[in-house]
């Protein structure tokens, strides 16, 4: 708006600057500024902003048109912060609208202000689109938080139709490989196997929240752990188990042998690494099966063997947790 369209005058110490924002025949909006003089200082008291609609006849004079008035006073800053923060959300989703989307929280990071992006694009209204512009770094993180649990809860059914899948081993290691939040917030990258020299689909490199890498080994979710032995009475590994466990041994080794060749060509940090084994069903599995599994795990050094079902039980268990807190 240029300045030779806004009129100013006063008289007895208060001082109008009027602009018309619209004007037809029928129908003229004018905005104006009153500054409110302090008798006491002979300064400004406050201001006021008055929005005046008049409406008339084509054929009469605006003098004779029905006058209507919205008065904000600087006194009342609330409702007029209001006002001007509408005005500045109809300019951003105007911005969002022609792909040039500003985020008006200034503290929010690269990936917070992308993931509001991406999230705008789902919300059909001016008032939800409204809600996103002015997101706060809070915000987005109990929104982000919200979005991840619920694509947990789906992944968690996903599992369970998985594990009464006859042919679910491929589809059972994919989904492992995109779910690590079942391991907790343990695992934070993924690294190619390759760099080790296993060559293994169903084996893959994880970064720990110490930036040291660990191995998660896939085996086979209807390979069974243990057989009884009826002599000694008492269970002892299956050549399953037994094969997964030396194999991982001899994982340790190698990522050990090329821990300077990793750091130095991938950045891969490799220190006692450990390893998870997840084979077997704990379902099929008998109280003294269980007592045994703990008891050897106990005696494994940097090794540690779960079972498919522990890793569902893990990921239920994460998304009670967030479910009470959202409560």
């Amino acid at each position: 708006m240029s300045l030779e369209k806004i009129s100013v005058s006063s008289g007895k110490g208060f001082k109008y600057n009027s602009t018309v924002l619209h004007e037809t025949t029928k129908q003229k909006i004018e905005a104006q500024v009153v500054s409110v003089p302090d008798g006491k200082s002979g300064g400004v008291h406050h201001f006021d902003l008055v929005i005046t609609k008049y409406i008339k006849n084509p054929s009469q004079s605006w003098d004779d048109a029905e006058v209507s008035k919205i008065r904000f006073s600087s006194d009342d800053t609330k409702s007029l912060q209001k006002l001007l923060n509408f005005l500045k959300v109809q300019k951003d989703i105007a911005q969002y609208n022609t792909a040039n989307l500003e985020i008006t929280d200034k503290s929010l990071s690269t990936e917070e202000r992308k993931f509001v992006q991406n999230v705008l694009t789902y919300f059909d209204t001016p008032e939800k689109k409204a809600l996103l512009v002015q997101a706060k770094s809070e915000d987005v993180n109990n929104l982000y938080a919200a979005v991840k649990h619920a694509k947990n809860v789906k992944a968690l059914k996903e599992l369970d139709t998985l594990l009464q899948d006859e042919a679910r081993e491929l589809k059972l290691q994919a989904w492992i490989q995109d779910n690590t939040w079942v391991f907790g917030v343990e695992y934070i990258n993924f690294f190619d196997t390759s760099k080790i020299g296993i060559h293994s689909d169903s084996d893959f490199i994880v970064e720990s929240l110490d930036e040291y890498a660990d191995l998660i080994e896939l085996k086979k979710s209807e390979f069974k752990l243990f057989n009884y032995d009826a002599s000694h009475k008492n269970y002892y590994p299956t050549s399953e188990l037994s094969q997964a466990i030396g194999q991982s041994i001899e994982y340790l080794k190698v990522m050990e042998d090329h821990r300077h060749i990793l750091k130095d060509q991938d950045n891969i940090k490799v220190l006692k690494p450990r390893i998870k084994i997840v084979i077997g069903r704990s379902s099929l599995m008998n109280d003294k099966e269980k007592e045994t599994l703990r008891l050897l795990n106990d005696s494994l050094h940097n090794i540690e063997v779960m079972t498919y079902d522990e890793i569902r039980a893990r990921a239920n268990k994460l998304n009670e947790h967030y479910t009470q807190l959202e409560a």
